[in-house]
């Protein structure tokens, strides 16, 4: 007996276990039955590409992803949870026009802060790529009093009718200041 033998209920079975980003790595473009299973809207409209950061052939593996299965899928994307090696090619590869959820997280808080090389303003270029956020979280995993505030890279002129939750790691009492200051005018859950 062959995979390809099982019916397609326990071949989603089977998928729904495993790293859906794997296996859209794996499985599409192997064969037609392959692609409509991993290009199912159920199982890709919440990425996950946080678990694939350390792996050594993460930048050939998100090549592909980039270059062949994100513009065929950016539209279902629903929610998208971005480690820090792959914020920068994803958020600047497609629009996102039904992503809803977007968390970044950042396990060196310097990366973010070498983000600002690239684009002045990252909340701006969030909400230009997603028009409809309305949860968006930003996590660092490993706090570093020592790093400039990370808040330089949102601007206080950016405003979303959309966004309805903000959830941002802080590293020090000024950043905690920086966001009560005004220029997030919605629900804020701050981790101190």
């Amino acid at each position: 007996m062959s995979i390809l033998d099982l019916p397609d209920e326990i071949l989603l079975c089977i998928l729904n276990k495993l790293n859906n980003i794997n296996v859209l790595y794996s499985l599409v473009d192997v064969n037609g039955r392959f692609d409509r299973l991993a290009l199912d809207s159920i199982y890709i409209r919440d990425l996950d590409f946080t678990a694939n950061d350390k792996s050594q052939k993460f930048h050939q593996f998100l090549d592909r992803l980039c270059t062949s299965i994100l513009p065929r899928i950016h539209h279902q994307i629903n929610k998208l949870t971005l480690g820090q090696l792959s914020i920068e090619r994803l958020l600047h590869i497609v629009d996102y026009p039904q992503l809803y959820s977007l968390s970044l997280v950042f396990c060196q808080p310097k990366i973010i802060l070498n983000f600002n090389r690239y684009e002045p303003n990252l909340f701006a270029l969030i909400l230009s790529f997603a028009k409809c956020l309305t949860d968006f979280t930003l996590v660092q995993c490993l706090r570093d009093a020592s790093t400039n505030s990370l808040f330089t890279l949102f601007s206080t002129n950016c405003v979303s009718s959309t966004l309805a939750k903000l959830k941002i790691d802080v590293n020090t009492f000024n950043d905690c200041l920086y966001i009560l200051d005004g220029r997030f005018d919605w629900f804020i859950d701050i981790n101190y």
